[in-house]
């Protein structure tokens, strides 16, 4: 059986191998993870044919164009373009939590984004954001879906950066959900975070339930 996991990640090495192409990094790891989706081992999934995916393939640049990501573009001065981490390890020494940030984006003028990419008609839960969740209900923006737990995570993110990076600047912080459907028809808009609504959920949440951890957010400056 293939899993909507096993999808997801197809999509993302697909994405990854893209970028680091563009790059110009090797991409001899993410051939390997591709190869043993294709061949049903990752996973011990059912085999999935790697043509099913051209939907992707053949609108990547269209994706990052809506996006304004530009690290791609023959025509944009080195200087002027972004620099794109697609898979980034992040680690909160006071939140005791590590995650893995699905695209770290640098844009020219030093501002970062976080993009989150999500694949089919639901999205994964999160144990830590589905218990920050529960401090978010008083906030319009947020509710308990699968979108909000998406934001939650990437909210959480930012914060781990800004932690391990005080001067830390943030442009954008976004899900972008890829489907088949939603790509074929150009839809490809970025849902971004309320950061307000989240940092205040992420604040009541360590106060109330973990003082140390919000003093020590406090003290950073976080």
């Amino acid at each position: 059986i293939v899993t909507g996991a096993t999808i997801g990640t197809a999509v993302h090495a697909i994405i990854e191998k893209y970028v680091l192409n563009s790059l110009g990094k090797d991409v001899t790891a993410v051939d390997k993870k591709l190869q043993e989706i294709a061949n049903g081992v990752y996973n011990e999934a059912d085999p999935i044919d790697l043509t099913s995916f051209d939907w992707l393939t053949d609108n990547i640049k269209r994706i990052f164009r809506k996006l304004d990501l530009n690290f791609f573009e023959e025509n944009v001065a080195a200087a002027d373009k972004d620099k794109m981490l697609p898979e980034a390890i992040v680690h909160s020494p006071i939140m005791g939590i590590a995650t893995t940030i699905d695209g770290l984006i640098e844009h020219f003028n030093g501002d970062l984004s976080i993009i989150d990419w999500k694949s089919g008609n639901r999205f994964l839960d999160d144990a830590t954001a589905a218990k920050l969740l529960a401090y978010g209900s008083q906030y319009i923006d947020i509710n308990d879906s699968q979108l909000s737990r998406a934001k939650m995570e990437i909210m959480l993110r930012a914060i781990m950066i800004k932690e391990l990076n005080p001067d830390a600047r943030f442009r954008k912080l976004s899900v972008v959900h890829l489907t088949k459907a939603k790509v074929l028809r150009g839809l490809i808009d970025p849902l971004e975070v309320e950061t307000d609504s989240y940092l205040s959920a992420i604040e009541a949440y360590f106060k109330n339930e973990n003082p140390e951890v919000y003093q020590a957010l406090q003290e950073k400056g976080l």
